[in-house]
C-alpha cells in the first residue's frame, strides 16, 4: 500500500532528479562549447565530473574507515 507508493513516488523523483542533472550537464558543454569548442569543452566538464567523484568517494572512504573502527578495527 503506502509504503509502496511512496518507493515508486520517490523512485520517480530520482529519476527525474537525475535527468535534470543530465540536462544541467549537456547544457554546460554546449555553453562551454562557443568559448573553446566542442571537444575542449567536453574534456572540461568530464575532467570537474569527475574531480567531484573522486573528492566525493575520498570522503566516503574516510568515513567506511571511521564507522569500521567503531565496529572493531579494519577487516579484510
Amino acid at each position: 500500500g503506502q509504503l509502496k507508493s511512496a518507493a515508486i513516488y520517490g523512485a520517480g523523483a530520482i529519476a527525474l532528479v537525475h535527468l535534470a542533472l543530465i540536462a544541467l550537464t549537456v547544457g554546460l558543454v554546449f555553453a562551454l562549447a562557443t568559448l573553446v569548442g566542442p571537444w575542449l569543452a567536453t574534456g572540461i566538464v568530464v575532467l570537474v565530473l569527475l574531480a567531484g567523484a573522486a573528492i566525493l568517494a575520498l570522503r566516503i572512504r574516510k568515513r567506511v574507515a571511521a564507522v569500521q573502527s567503531l565496529f572493531g578495527g579494519e577487516e579484510q
